[in-house]
């Protein structure tokens, strides 16, 4: 079954079973509430993949404690537990992010998730400390016909990527354009994909577990922290469905003919906003992931790619961005007002990313969101790489072999809605 019919499916399916609970309820009110049976609430999806290590994310609707099996091709098998920090014990809740490793590049690796229920952990029972209870073993992998596997990641000569943006929630909406993209070899969501993050299961049933359900475990899914990633109450808890390495909300890799850079915007706001209550301290999170970009674009492996791309949510402004018709408005009504690129944040991200570090960095895109609306910036003066802002209406679909980079944007139809983008390679940092 592809993909796209299993959407499909799922998305009938789930309406038939709310259905059905709600007209159970409303038929016997009075009805005890069954037990829940215990299960995946977020199916497991593979991100931050390199050719020597990755990460395999999961929920599950009961605190748990989970183990990753992987079978490589040389016929070895591993096992590998949760743990939120390197610390040797096993994590016990119901999200849960294990890191795999003993990787290698080109490698097709099989994999099978088995979660416990922990119903007692550490309890006081009868006055003896320490009484542990376990419940029912569920395991995840795949199919006899589809088994779960991935491929680790390699120099290969071409890629197939699939990008989504600014979902805000609306879970059906995302649904519709990924039903209609191809076969990626992984999916970007490029920030802003809820509101906030309120809570888990919010962020599962509003978008999360589309993305997952279509990845199905065997492409990486990749998710961008966006401005709205840093509110809510789980904004602290990010990394947990985004583990990139040591803990950070931003990485680097290589994959097929381009070097990834997936950069972290932060807020669109100061630190001293009443937007965040005053709970973040973003300006000098930014200084810290300055310092590491200035250390990655120096390495061989950068300098060496075919392209160099950075994937990130607000774009970098400058004096020639164009404004939406909102905004024209806006200042036509108040012309002293100042447009959203001269906000002062925004000119300390330029002046600390773009001047510093990217301007002679030799990048080829800027792929981002952020703005709702497509917009495409050639390189000029003003910033020597082009910049191509996704629309949250459209998805994209970027293919990239050593020669060229295209870009396809479609809508909720699969229609395509711009001329096709095209981007050739420069050659060597």
């Amino acid at each position: 079954m592809n993909r796209s019919t299993f959407l499909k499916l799922a998305s009938a399916l789930m309406g038939s079973i709310f259905a059905k609970n709600k007209l159970s309820a409303q038929e016997n009110p009075q009805a005890e509430t069954p037990k829940k049976s215990f299960k995946f609430t977020l199916q497991p999806y593979i991100t931050s993949l390199t050719n020597t290590e990755g990460f395999i994310v999961l929920a599950t609707n009961k605190p748990s404690v989970v183990e990753v099996e992987t079978i490589y091709e040389d016929g070895k098998k591993r096992k590998f537990y949760a743990s939120h920090i390197s610390s040797g014990i096993k994590h016990v809740g119901n999200l849960h992010s294990v890191r795999i490793k003993d990787l290698k590049a080109g490698e097709i690796v099989q994999y099978q998730v088995k979660a416990t229920e922990v119903i007692t952990y550490w309890a006081c029972i009868d006055k003896i400390k320490g009484r542990f209870k376990m419940g029912e073993t569920i395991v995840y992998n795949g199919t006899t016909d589809a088994p779960l596997q991935f491929k680790v990641p390699n120099a290969s000569n071409k890629i197939e990527i699939g990008v989504v943006t600014d979902i805000h929630g609306r879970a059906k909406h995302m649904c519709n354009l990924l039903i209609h993209m191809p076969n990626p070899e992984m999916l970007i969501m490029t920030g802003d994909m809820d509101h906030w993050l309120k809570s888990h299961e919010a962020i599962e049933q509003r978008f999360l577990c589309d993305a997952s359900d279509f990845t199905a475990g065997k492409i990486p899914l990749y998710w961008v922290r966006g401005n709205h990633e840093c509110r809510g109450a789980l904004a602290e808890k990010f990394f947990h469905y985004a583990p990139y390495p040591d803990n950070k909300t931003y990485c680097a890799f290589r994959q097929g003919p381009i070097f990834f850079l997936m950069l972290d915007s932060c807020e669109m706001n100061n630190d001293k906003s009443a937007t965040n209550g005053g709970f973040v301290d973003l300006v000098s999170y930014q200084k810290e992931e300055a310092e590491w970009l200035q250390e990655v674009v120096k390495t061989p492996e950068f300098k060496e790619a075919p392209f160099r791309v950075i994937f990130q949510h607000i774009p970098l402004y400058t004096e020639a961005w164009p404004l939406s018709q909102k905004a024209l408005a806006a200042l036509k009504k108040n012309p002293k007002k100042k447009p959203e690129y001269v906000n002062p944040y925004n000119t300390f991200r330029k002046k600390l990313f773009y001047d510093n570090i990217l301007k002679d960095a030799n990048i080829d895109l800027l792929v981002c969101g952020h703005l709702h609306r497509y917009v495409w910036v050639p390189a000029s003066e003003k910033m020597n790489f082009p910049t191509f802002v996704c629309s949250n209406e459209e998805a994209s679909i970027i293919t990239a072999d050593n020669n060229k980079i295209q870009i396809k944007i479609i809508d909720q139809t699969g229609k395509q809605t711009h001329d096709l983008l095209e981007i050739k390679a420069k050659g060597k940092a």
